[in-house]
This record gives C-alpha cells, sequence and structure tokens, in this order.
C-alpha cells in the first residue's frame, strides 16, 4: 500500500487535496488474469489564506505534528504544491 497525495484542487484562494492510500492486488486464474485496485482516504488538506488545515475523512481536526508522524513528507509536499 502507498499513500499518495492526490492532485490539488483550486477552489477561490483555497487548494483541497486528499491524501489516500492505494492498493492493487492481482490473481492469476484459470480463465485468465483478475487485477483489483483499492483507493482509501487518509485525511484533507486544505491551504488558505496562508494556512494549512489538516482533518480526517470523517472531519475530525488533525493536528500537523500528528500528521508529520504518521504521514512523514506528505505535508511538506502539500505545501508546495499549493
Amino acid at each position: 500500500m502507498t499513500a499518495r497525495l492526490d492532485d490539488p484542487v483550486r477552489a477561490g484562494d483555497a487548494v483541497i487535496a486528499a491524501l489516500c492510500e492505494t492498493s492493487r492486488q492481482g490473481a492469476r486464474l484459470p480463465s485468465g488474469a483478475w487485477l483489483g485496485f483499492a483507493k482509501r482516504p487518509l485525511a484533507v488538506l486544505i491551504r488558505q489564506n496562508g494556512r494549512t488545515r489538516l482533518f480526517t475523512p470523517a472531519g475530525a481536526t488533525i493536528t500537523p505534528e500528528d500528521f508529520e508522524a504518521r504521514h512523514p513528507g506528505h505535508l511538506e509536499a502539500f505545501e508546495r504544491l499549493a
């Protein structure tokens, strides 16, 4: 599984992106092959008025320190994009 930032969306002066976990699975079957993908949101990042706010998919606030501990490097990557 891999965590990655979705492409940011701009809405007025806000920049919004989701950090999602993606995974893929495959299997060989007698009649061919099967390939499946899954995507699960981990966090929503919003940058507006020079301030970044972080939320869980359910809407609870995440502190920058907690976010960085769980997802190292992704906050810095988002702020470069925003």
